[in-house]
């Protein structure tokens, strides 16, 4: 499926609390036995998954490419009495200023391969030596649900191979909720599935 013009995520958003959102849980069970420190939620929404972060003690910085998520993720955090740091960006051309002992993406890798190579770069000068990614999205089976055809959707393997140097500690289908996108309700149904990826940048060796 191509479209003529780009789509804009910020129809997709309110601007405030109402766009709140759960976070993936599955993450939360891997940061859950993770020491808290420097984190990075790329494409973060609303900030769902920023505010968990926070409340388990993580400095948290936030990007996303849709101006009305960063505004409702500001509202929600402040709302909580937290602090994240918190940027309107294009994750393919965004650069951090620092590494970050964990690094996540949830459903907001770009539509385009190549483009997923420059986030997947981006993703590994940003973490820190034992650092930890956590990605997960759409993988190509979904092509078989008409909404998906023709889509450039990512696979296991293209995530194994773009983080070939690195711990690959899980890489696998997972089941993921359906969503009625026309709606925007959530359908009780047979799971969709995911790509999902667990792995960790290596030490580095004692001198």
């Amino acid at each position: 499926m191509q479209d003529s013009e780009p789509f804009d995520w910020n129809l997709v958003y309110v601007g405030d609390e109402t766009d709140y959102s759960e976070p993936d849980f599955g993450f939360l069970d891997v940061i859950d036995g993770l020491r808290p420190g420097r984190a990075l939620d790329i494409g973060c929404g609303a900030g769902g998954l920023v505010m968990d972060l926070c409340q388990r003690g993580w400095q948290v910085t936030g990007i996303d490419i849709a101006a009305n998520a960063i505004k409702a993720a500001r509202k929600i955090v402040q709302a909580q009495a937290l602090e994240a740091t918190l940027h309107i960006a294009d994750a393919t051309r965004w650069q951090p200023d620092g590494h970050y002992d964990l690094v996540t993406n949830s459903f907001a890798l770009p539509g385009d391969k190549e483009e997923r190579v420059s986030v997947f770069h981006m993703i590994k000068n940003a973490l820190a030596p034992g650092g930890t990614v956590l990605l997960k999205d759409f993988d190509s089976t979904m092509h078989r649900v008409s909404f998906f055809a023709g889509l450039d959707l990512v696979t296991v393997n293209e995530f194994t191979t773009a983080f070939d140097t690195f711990n690959i500690l899980a890489a696998q289908l997972v089941d993921t909720p359906l969503y009625d996108y026309d709606s925007g309700g959530r359908v009780q149904d047979e799971p969709w599935t995911a790509a999902f990826l667990h792995a960790q940048r290596p030490c580095l060796p004692d001198n």
